[in-house]
């Protein structure tokens, strides 16, 4: 019988312990400026996010030998987790005479 509680939640190492890091062509040390939760806890199995803007050089945010990001993270145990962040693209898919179309909306983020 599991005795935990309805919605568990885990405790986030502080959250300024997510780290950047960049090859070493990039000239400037990389910055974290903001980083915005999209909350503060997460019911068991469920997904974190947030939005960090950096203050970096690279050419493309998508390749990781460019640009890494990870965040630490404390379970309710006292265990570390360290997980990997990626930059997003939203993307437009349209089906024109059978064939699939991609269109990048916005900037990444």
């Amino acid at each position: 019988m599991n005795t935990a509680p309805s919605t568990p939640r885990i405790f986030f190492a502080s959250i300024a312990a997510l780290l950047a890091t960049l090859s070493a062509a990039a000239a400037a040390e990389p910055r974290i400026i903001a980083i915005q939760p999209s909350q503060t806890s997460v019911p068991q199995y469920g997904c974190f996010e947030a939005r960090i803007d950096l203050d970096a050089d690279y050419k493309n945010g998508f390749d990781s030998a460019q640009v890494q990001v990870s965040g630490q993270f404390q379970g309710p145990t006292g265990n570390i987790y360290v997980v990997g962040g990626f930059l997003f693209q939203e993307c437009v898919r349209s089906l024109v005479d059978g064939i699939e179309h991609v269109s990048l909306k916005g900037a990444p983020q």
